[in-house]
């Protein structure tokens, strides 16, 4: 099957190792641009409207793959080899060293230790493919513009949409339109953050692909 690599951020890789599924988005680059109030132009392409739009880039390579393709997941990472404190021993299976970000809550005991023991978180980027973890199989894959992913797709992204719902919702509120509410606010202002050159308030359009980790996918 097809690999693609690709980087994820720690509450991504958080979210395929406790739920085993996962959904992916990334901005399209380059983006297709407004040129007039009607249309939409992907330089160097013609002119084409917004489902002519969708239409050329769903014919696009999606980076994220195609349904069955496999995903190389890189993640922050450590090694316990660069580290004095923690009375290791050499391990005949190179990533027994590994140590991941995801799993190392800020603050938390593990990542206290870490600190104490001097190891230094590394960029995903330079995750060698033997440290990789996970693998996960592409189940659904396409395009759109951010303003259609919904609050339960934050959820399944992995970011703490809970963390910001009130305790105790107004009465007659409908629960799940305050999810995808709150859910839209949380995703827009992580986007803005990861994503500057895309950003939210433009509609940009992103690739977005629904994973689920090898060992559960049948």
């Amino acid at each position: 099957m097809p690999e693609h690599i690709i980087t994820l951020a720690d509450h991504e890789a958080r979210r395929l190792a406790e739920a085993g599924v996962l959904f992916l988005v990334r901005p399209v680059v380059p983006q297709p641009r407004p040129l007039e109030p009607d249309g939409w132009v992907w330089e160097p392409f013609e002119y084409y409207d917004d489902a002519q739009m969708r239409e050329r880039l769903l014919a696009a390579a999606n980076p994220l793959g195609i349904p069955g393709d496999v995903l190389v997941c890189k993640e922050r990472w450590g090694d316990i080899r660069d580290g004095d404190c923690l009375g290791h021993t050499p391990f005949a299976d190179k990533r027994k060293h590994i140590i991941y970000a995801a799993d190392c809550s800020p603050g938390g005991y593990e990542d206290c230790l870490r600190e104490e023991a001097g190891i230094k978180w590394r960029p995903a980027p330079t995750m060698p493919r033997w440290a990789v973890r996970f693998r996960p199989v592409v189940i659904e894959a396409g395009v759109m513009q951010v303003e259609n992913i919904t609050g339960t797709d934050a959820e399944a992204m992995g970011l703490d949409v809970a963390a910001k719902l009130p305790a105790f919702p107004p009465m007659g509120v409908d629960t799940d339109a305050l999810v995808d509410v709150v859910g839209k606010q949380v995703l827009a202002a992580y986007w803005n953050r990861r994503f500057r050159k895309y950003p939210w308030e433009s509609n940009p359009w992103c690739w977005w692909a629904r994973v689920e980790r090898e060992d559960d996918h049948a």
